[in-house]
């Protein structure tokens, strides 16, 4: 009698591990395939490759739209500081890589800058302008002056909360270094005439001394 009840013990937990074992494997499967179409989505939405820089600036993703014709993948090419001025240009591009001129509605686009190397900066309003606009083919360019708050920072950071292209609503966010900025503005400063004379002037009275 014993022997029988052990033997009934035995086979209820085997066909309870089996059962547990089955729903495992289901879980499994569910779960791969669960992964395998995140997989997919994030591939499908972030594998587009954007061309090469048109104007020997650094490419930026802003985002991406949907329309009836597929995805369309919008970049912004931040341009090198210049004389105290922050500027990109604004691209699209198909999920063929053709590219061309973005458009915005407005001539303005509002931003946030602060200082990157700075740890209690305060981050400053500005506004990119529509500075050159082609209808025919290509480049919209924006551009802003550098608050006067930040106009001898290295490193500056760049927030774009809201940006409608294609319809929809993006905000991106994008680095530049002022370095060469900075360096024009010091050798346009020493080559100042008004500092040679100056410096003269202490050279006189030092030596009256």
């Amino acid at each position: 009698m014993r022997s029988s009840s052990s033997h009934l013990l035995q086979y209820f937990f085997s066909g309870l591990l089996l059962a547990l074992f089955v729903a495992g494997c289901g879980r499994t499967e569910s779960d791969v395939s669960h992964e395998s179409s995140h997989s997919h989505e994030h591939d499908h939405d972030h594998s587009h490759h954007h061309s090469e820089p048109r104007f020997g600036g650094e490419m930026v993703e802003v985002g991406h739209t949907h329309n009836p014709n597929g995805l369309l993948f919008y970049f912004a090419e931040i341009l090198p500081v210049k004389d105290n001025s922050i500027s990109f240009y604004l691209s699209v591009e198909d999920e063929a890589g053709k590219s061309s001129s973005a458009k915005i509605t407005g001539t303005e686009i509002m931003a946030y800058v602060s200082d990157i190397e700075s740890e209690t900066t305060v981050a400053r309003e500005m506004t990119f302008e529509i500075k050159e606009h082609n209808s025919d083919n290509t480049i919209t360019l924006l551009a802003a002056q550098i608050p006067t708050n930040f106009v001898n920072s290295r490193k500056l950071s760049v927030v774009v909360p809201k940006l409608t292209l294609g319809g929809e609503r993006l905000n991106f966010t994008f680095e530049v270094s002022n370095e060469e900025s900075l360096q024009s503005n010091r050798v346009h400063d020493s080559s100042d005439p008004t500092s040679d004379t100056k410096e003269e002037t202490e050279s006189m009275d030092e030596e009256q001394k």
